[in-house]
């Protein structure tokens, strides 16, 4: 795994900004960390641990499937498809997570927060201690960012977000979303037609992420690549195509020993 980590840095060397990149193999154990700690702003990141706590509403009796009533006023500017809908469509809170993860959907995010609660979501994201991430404000919030509110994380702390998925007991449904991603411009533009991915992404001016685990024959493997601070955002985005692309021909190397 040196050979990889030495071909990762060399590629943060390339990129402008700060990032940071994490890279274990889930199957033999093996890891390398850049900057793990560091605390980016979480831009969509921040809709894994709405994730998480929706399920744990879940498991706690409620049922996913009911039915709730699009309006007017639950829609919010940015990424996503419910802003173009028109007001009155029924959808289930299920839908609302899809759609927050697939295509990354801010009006279902704000949604989900509302139903949740703020305090419930920073709750649940203390319990799985991830100590660098916080929900300050809802998407597209600009009110609350110029006060200076931001969600933040780390790349640790998305390790231990898809531990928590991993080891949860709706592990399988919250992987499937997560493997319908259409957001992926980013690490897998360079994965096989056969390999699965299980991610999100998340995007600012100056900042690129992208997070998930490889599921290549068997094998299994956690990628984070997290950047800010870019002079252009392309240059994140490169990042983690490259990254991507090593982490994608390490694993076929690794099937092969």
């Amino acid at each position: 795994m040196e050979e990889l980590k030495n071909a990762i840095q060399r590629q943060r060397e390339i990129c402008s900004g700060t990032s940071a990149v994490i890279v274990k193999n889930l199957t033999t154990g093996e890891r390398i960390a850049f900057r793990e700690r560091e605390v980016f702003p979480a831009a969509s990141l921040i809709k894994l641990p709405i994730l998480f706590t929706l399920y744990k509403r879940k498991k706690e009796g409620f049922f996913l499937g009911e039915r709730v009533r699009m309006e007017e006023r639950h829609k919010v500017s940015g990424f996503g498809i419910l802003k173009d809908l028109e007001p009155g469509l029924a959808l289930t809170w299920k839908d609302l997570a899809v759609l927050m993860i697939t295509v990354s959907d801010n009006t279902a995010a704000n949604w989900l927060i509302d139903f949740l609660g703020m305090d419930a979501v920073n709750r649940e994201i203390r319990a799985l201690g991830l100590s660098e991430t916080e929900l300050n404000r809802k998407m597209m919030d600009a009110a609350a960012k110029e006060r200076g509110l931001e969600n933040k994380t780390s790349a640790a702390d998305m390790e231990r977000m898809y531990e928590a998925i991993r080891n949860d007991a709706d592990s399988e449904e919250m992987t499937d979303i997560l493997r319908r991603q259409q957001c992926n411009n980013k690490l897998p533009v360079f994965f096989g037609e056969h390999s699965g991915f299980a991610h999100k992404t998340g995007d600012l001016p100056g900042t690129e992420h992208d997070a998930g685990i490889l599921y290549v024959k068997g094998q299994a493997c956690f990628i984070a690549v997290l950047t800010k601070d870019l002079e252009d955002n392309m240059h994140g985005i490169r990042l983690n195509q490259e990254a991507g692309r090593l982490v994608y021909e390490y694993a076929g190397q690794e099937r092969k020993v």
